[in-house]
């Protein structure tokens, strides 16, 4: 995802979450989003926590950095969205993240190991062994809009997502 500057990112943002609606009894946290460094300049960071009842956490995590001078704006660089059992530790009502821990699924980029998933108990699965849906496609409120779908229907999360995952060779 990229944007030209950070109002047009502001935007998309107000304009996605005012039409969203969290399922009944989730608590949700931000999203929260600001420049990191000059108001209006990439870097710019986003972060979005929903909590559901049932001790299931949400957590969305990107930030946008710098394109070239040359070609202007931002780009999502890194990512991280994560769906699973909400840690047993919390700072002022936050969950505490940490990479390790277990997960239901979490969709990711890094520059360590690019675009992955991890999914069915397994980690680091690269985008060349998922099928039906490209990783970096997926923002914070798809994401969020597919596990609300996955809880209210009962159905697997790569039905829902729409993905298939292929054995190592």
């Amino acid at each position: 995802m990229n944007f030209e500057r950070y109002d047009e990112f502001e935007r998309w943002v107000t304009s996605s979450h005012e039409n969203f609606e969290l399922e009944k009894g989730a608590l949700e946290m931000g999203p929260f989003y600001s420049p990191t460094v000059i108001p209006g300049q990439p870097p710019w960071d986003f972060t979005w926590y929903v909590k559901f009842p049932d001790k299931k956490y949400i957590r969305a995590w990107e930030v946008y950095d710098p394109l070239p001078r040359r070609i202007g704006g931002a780009f999502r660089n890194p990512f991280s969205l994560h769906y699973g059992d909400l840690p047993p530790n919390e700072k002022n009502g936050f969950p505490v993240y940490k990479s390790a821990d277990p997960v239901d699924i979490r969709i990711d980029y890094d520059r360590l190991h690019g675009s992955h998933l991890h999914y069915g108990g397994e980690d680091h699965i690269p985008q060349t062994r998922v099928k039906g849906m490209a990783i970096n496609s997926v923002n914070a409120f798809e994401f969020v809009t597919k596990i609300q779908q996955h809880r209210c229907s009962g159905k697997a999360l790569a039905e829902v997502f729409g993905f298939t995952v292929e054995p190592v060779k």
